[in-house]
């Protein structure tokens, strides 16, 4: 996904939560280079799920999005690589 149509979902599922609701949502990141956000140009790497993103990049993009991030939890680094999964829940940002 692009970081623009991601921006787009995000806009949508966070006006759509419940004051207490909340969005779990995984990301692929660099695990080396913790403000590493890979360009999304490339057709090919959107397609193939290959964008990495920064938590600094997700924080910014929810807050664009009338969100807060609650929590950032930092799972399992793929095998051979500097590649690893982020989960993070959101929910609406307090006004």
């Amino acid at each position: 996904m692009t970081h623009k149509d991601l921006e787009t979902q995000l806009l949508y599922l966070i006006r759509a939560l419940k004051n207490e609701g909340l969005i779990a949502m995984q990301f692929a990141s660099n695990s080396t280079q913790k403000n590493f956000v890979q360009s999304d140009a490339d057709t090919v790497v959107v397609m193939s799920g290959g964008v990495l993103r920064s938590k600094k990049f997700i924080e910014d993009i929810v807050k664009q999005s009338g969100g807060k991030v609650m929590a950032f939890y930092e799972n399992e680094i793929w095998a051979n690589s500097d590649c690893q999964y982020i989960s993070v829940h959101i929910s609406k940002a307090k006004f």
